[in-house]
């Protein structure tokens, strides 16, 4: 994805692609055979049909051997559970804390029409993406609560003074 950002940033038609890995059983098996078969052929069609300036493609492929792929799906964004979040504090090699985060390898239920549901449900996933997370509606309504001079502090209460 960072590749793909960077590229969309120098004015360049950026794809990311992903290859889903199935950590669900003893041994993990990423299937590239299937991103191999499928890759070009969407790429290429992607390059054909076009996109805006400031989206990028992300594809991911899922964790299947190509003959067991259902479909292309055109997504949206989704979300891994909440509940599968997980984190160790570790200590580096200076005696320095620090956390290491993730998501546990459990299965998950995540929406219908999410790059997540189609992946597990053997499906390409393909999901424009815009990088601007800017929360337009957000903006506008703080823009009258906040917008404007700055506010007027009291140097006693912001520890500054004259």
């Amino acid at each position: 994805m960072a590749g793909a950002i960077e590229g969309m940033a120098l004015g360049i038609r950026s794809i990311a692609l992903s290859q889903t890995i199935n950590y669900f059983h003893d041994e993990i098996v990423a299937h590239w055979e299937t991103a191999e078969a499928f890759g070009p052929g969407i790429v290429q069609r992607l390059l054909e049909v076009g996109w805006p300036d400031d989206v990028i493609m992300n594809v991911n492929f899922p964790a299947l051997p190509p003959e067991q792929v259902t479909e292309v799906e055109v997504t949206r964004q989704g979300f891994r559970d909440g509940h599968m979040r997980h984190w160790d504090k570790r200590t580096d090699l200076r005696g320095r804390d620090y956390y290491w985060m993730g998501f546990t390898a459990r299965a998950s239920e995540p929406k219908d029409g999410t790059d997540l549901k189609a992946v597990f449900s053997g499906r390409i996933s393909v999901t424009p993406l815009h990088i601007d997370l800017t929360h337009n509606a957000t903006v506008q309504s703080l823009k009258g609560l906040l917008g404007g001079a700055p506010p007027k502090l009291d140097p006693a209460k912001s520890g500054g003074g004259a």
